[in-house]
């Protein structure tokens, strides 16, 4: 508001947001990550057995953009394509 002597209007802010949120996209999915997401991660679990697990980016948008949810969870691969069973199914 110092800048231009008035609020920034709903449009403006609209635009903004969405301006953020793509730079925070471009942030988490860095080269690092796309390996990761194309070859998985090898990782031992509590049972002493080393598994492959593939970081997915599950979301939910709903019509407003506050009730807007993100997470980001490892979903285990067993050697067939088909995921175990994993909290974020259920």
């Amino acid at each position: 508001m110092h800048a231009y002597g008035k609020a920034a209007t709903s449009a403006v802010l609209t635009h903004l947001k969405r301006d953020l949120m793509h730079a925070i996209w471009l942030l988490l999915l860095d080269d690092e990550f796309m390996h990761a997401y194309e070859h998985g991660i090898v990782i031992r679990f509590a049972d002493d057995v080393y598994r492959r697990v593939f970081p997915r980016f599950l979301t939910y948008a709903a019509d407003y953009p506050e009730k807007y949810v993100s997470s980001m969870t490892l979903l285990p691969y067993n050697g067939s394509f088909e995921f175990q069973d994993s909290p974020c199914m259920y």
